[in-house]
């Protein structure tokens, strides 16, 4: 799979992790998958949004426990 670099200012990443933390998670890798997720599942097929949702669900489910 390949890494995504992402480079914020420090007050950005301030503002990245009060979010991250007040959605529930503490892993920033998983924190951004999420996002993407959510935000990309309008446009993935109607065949693939069960496994997003599942997916979705899945990061979540995980966050909770962390």
């Amino acid at each position: 799979m390949p890494n995504v670099k992402m480079i914020l200012s420090p007050s950005a990443y301030k503002e990245f992790k009060m979010i991250m933390k007040k959605a529930g998670f503490s892993d920033e890798d998983s924190f951004v998958k999420y996002c993407v997720l959510k935000v990309g599942k309008p446009f993935v097929p109607k065949s693939q949004q069960p496994d997003v949702a599942r997916e979705i669900a899945a990061l979540k489910k995980c966050a909770t426990k962390e």
